[in-house]
């Protein structure tokens, strides 16, 4: 593991040596992948602070701690070990050999039938696996949709193969050979047409974020752009009091949030200034110059508004308040 405070690279035993520190400059390390027992969740500080380099735009954008809850999971997804197809083809590989060497160990007992019986079997165990790798919600799209092609390819194999193997074996043996082949195709198949359906779930959860977040700013400080929980940005202070010449004018554009900390972040971006918009929220935020902001907006008769909300049953209601509620 890199430090990333002089760059030395620092193997398992010099970490282990130097209790969690730099050889070179003393840094003491936030992560440890050895520690980790979860190998999906095994990562290091370089990975940790690239990943907080790139949300805030090497420095210069704001950001919530949700977001990069967001970046962080969909990053870890995309790292997490298992390659399907190296794993559908060693799969593929070791069933000739298991069903050779289990072949022969149960041709005293079964016969002719014993090679094809664990060939079947043992493609069935790992078909069974990767419809189960295509279908879980922790794993990224397109670890999914390779789980789905790589079902698609082993099915299309074992038909074909199957045909070969089995035309000197009894009827029912060619059939259910044929008819595993294209049961697998067809799971192959029926799995890509529904991975965008299949609903997608966190691989960590929002609280394990803040933890390892607090043992960075710990080690590192806090993050500079990071943004604090949502508050309000102007407080009583002059430099936040409208300028009357100001207020004289109007805006282009109106954005409504139902989320402060969405409101919070545009703000702190400079989102306004730059789109010549205000930004407020539903619930009347930034408080201290809410009811100026929408003197100036009520002044534009052309003026454009935005509704930018959650993908629930609230933020849903969000439009139909915007053109009911007098505020």
């Amino acid at each position: 593991m890199k430090c990333i405070q002089c760059g030395t690279d620092n193997n398992w035993e010099d970490r282990k040596k130097n209790y969690g520190q730099c050889k070179q400059c003393n840094h003491q390390f936030v992560f440890e992948p050895q520690k980790t027992m979860d190998i999906e969740l095994r990562f290091t500080d370089p990975f940790f602070a690239k990943a907080l380099n790139d949300i805030s735009a090497n420095n210069t954008l704001y950001f919530t701690l949700r977001q990069f809850h967001y970046l962080l999971d969909r990053r870890l997804k995309r790292k997490a070990p298992g390659n399907v197809v190296g794993l559908g083809c060693f799969y593929l590989v070791l069933s000739f050999f298991i069903a050779g060497v289990f072949g022969n160990l149960l041709s005293e007992f079964l016969g002719s039938i014993a090679f094809p019986l664990v060939f079947v079997g043992w493609n069935l165990f790992c078909f069974y696996s990767l419809f189960d790798l295509s279908n879980s919600p922790k794993s990224a799209p397109r670890k999914r949709r390779s789980s789905a092609t790589v079902l698609q390819i082993w099915g299309t194999f074992i038909f074909i193969v199957g045909i070969i193997l089995t035309r000197s074996e009894p009827n029912y043996w060619f059939w259910l050979v044929i008819l595993t082949g294209l049961l697998t195709f067809w799971l192959g198949f029926f799995q890509k047409r529904r991975i965008t359906k299949i609903p997608e779930t966190f691989l960590i959860h929002r609280e394990q974020v803040r933890k390892w977040m607090a043992e960075w700013v710990n080690v590192n400080g806090s993050p500079e752009k990071l943004l604090s929980s949502p508050s309000d940005l102007s407080s009583d202070t002059p430099n936040n009091v409208p300028n009357p010449d100001v207020t004289a004018y109007s805006f282009e554009r109106l954005v409504v949030c139902d989320n402060i900390a969405i409101a919070q972040m545009l703000i702190a971006n400079n989102f306004h200034f730059e789109n010549n918009c205000a930004v407020v929220t539903i619930s009347g935020y930034p408080q201290n110059i809410f009811h100026t902001t929408m003197e100036m907006v009520r002044r534009n008769p052309e003026l454009q508004v935005f509704a930018l909300h959650d993908c629930n049953p609230r933020g849903m209601e969000l439009v139909h308040e915007l053109g009911t509620n007098p505020d």
